[in-house]
């Protein structure tokens, strides 16, 4: 049994489900192997932030409701996985003895501005993808990336890459221009 991943970043939040059914019998059948059930299939978009004002979010709320996962902003930048996030908020809020509605805003909406402020530089990754590369190219920049050490790349998924790893990403034969990177950070200084 095996899992076979058909991930893409696109600009369009778009899914072709027969094309990728293709694509994915395709790289199976180029490496050898036959399908012979598929057990399950997944179909999703997930949201890449590329910037964003995190307290006018929040103030667009004037019901202040409480919120969490995708609705409150828990989510991994760069890979939209907001699962996570929802444990930890899960387990924030357990520990709170005050469980009237403006506390419980309150704490979601600390815990979301203290993950907004934690991730900006995914979200400087994904401008660099998506800005400063062209669409036909991204692909170089994820090949390269999953070239990595994989300690590092799990710390990707789990959003705790260290100041080292941050400078490994970036270092090394550039996928993307210097040129363009340059000019889409410093154009979009965004958090």
């Amino acid at each position: 049994t095996v899992l076979i991943e058909d991930t893409r970043y696109s600009d369009s939040p778009r899914v072709e489900p027969e094309t990728y059914r293709e694509e994915i019998a395709a790289y199976a059948a180029a490496r050898g192997w036959e399908i012979a059930t598929v057990l399950e299939e997944e179909q999703g978009v997930l949201p890449i932030t590329l910037d964003g004002d995190i307290e006018a979010f929040w103030d667009a709320d004037a019901a202040r409701v409480p919120r969490s996962g995708l609705r409150a902003a828990l989510f991994h930048p760069g890979t939209g996985y907001s699962l996570p996030n929802a444990l930890q908020l899960a387990d924030r809020l357990a520990a709170h003895t005050d469980w009237s509605a403006e506390a419980v805003y309150a704490a979601t909406r600390g815990a979301s501005t203290e993950l907004w402020e934690a991730t900006g530089y995914y979200r400087r990754l994904n401008r660099l993808l998506f800005l400063a590369a062209q669409p036909h190219e991204r692909f170089k920049v994820l090949a390269r990336f999953y070239g990595l050490n994989a300690g590092l790349i799990s710390r990707f998924y789990a959003g705790t890459n260290n100041r080292f790893d941050k400078i490994r990403i970036l270092v090394g034969k550039p996928p993307v221009g210097v040129g363009p990177a340059i000019s889409t950070l410093l154009l979009h200084r965004g958090r």
